[in-house]
């Protein structure tokens, strides 16, 4: 399980495609209110068959002119990405302007609509927690809200393509999480690493290491494991 809320009130997902996620949310949280949205009218058409209960928005999620919804206590995403991992996004966080990929701009906007406990759980690309061009939004959302992978990589299927997967969280005030990443050099001359941070065993304390930036964020340094859909 990895909601932190026994039973969410309000459930969000902006990018709703068919409505996947917000369907499995209403089966495991039966009296939670849905939010969908969703930039196709197609997608939108299919969410408002298959969840009649919901509220379902056709727009844009980056048209910030018209958004006017309430916050949210969890937020699901499986944002859009391109496989060739060419398109990037503008997005403004607390004043500061990232470009990044558009699947973590998604993530990093969606934390403007959580209620101050809200949490987000998002399945990523895994180019997101590595790539340089999402190197300065991550790092900011890593110190700021405690974004955290919670899963190994996982192939997924997607328009014709193999990609590589992750679940993420992040909240608007986070907190202490088992796992911490963040990214440093240690000399101008050296190798990138990334510094993990591990909690050991179930009353514990606090470990370090230190891996190469080659290896693959987060694919062999949990000492914690998740398991289920959220």
């Amino acid at each position: 399980m990895h909601c932190r809320r026994k039973c969410p009130d309000r459930i969000a997902d902006f990018a709703a495609g068919d409505g996947s996620l917000l369907i499995s949310a209403s089966k495991r949280w039966p009296g939670a209110r849905l939010f969908a949205m969703d930039i196709s009218s197609d997608a939108i058409q299919a969410i408002r068959r298959k969840l009649p209960h919901a509220e379902v928005v056709l727009q844009d999620f980056f048209d910030s002119s018209s958004i006017a919804t309430p916050k949210f206590d969890l937020v699901l995403l499986n944002p859009p990405f391109t496989c060739r991992g060419s398109k990037t996004a503008s997005t403004s966080v607390n004043g500061r302007t990232f470009r990044s990929s558009l699947a973590l701009a998604f993530v990093a906007r969606a934390v403007d609509y959580l209620e101050k406990d809200g949490q987000i759980l998002a399945l990523l690309p895994a180019s997101c927690l590595t790539s340089e061009k999402d190197a300065r939004l991550r790092e900011y959302l890593m110190e700021e809200r405690g974004m955290d992978c919670i899963s190994e990589p996982v192939s997924r299927a997607f328009l014709g393509c193999d990609v590589q997967v992750q679940l993420v969280e992040l909240s608007r005030s986070p907190r202490k999480r088992a796992v911490r990443l963040r990214h440093h050099r240690q000399r101008q001359n050296e190798e990138p690493t990334i510094n993990v941070v591990v909690k050991r065993g179930g009353g514990g304390s606090w470990g370090r290491k230190v891996v190469r930036r080659h290896d693959p964020l987060c694919s062999h340094h949990f000492v914690e494991k998740w398991h289920g859909s959220f």
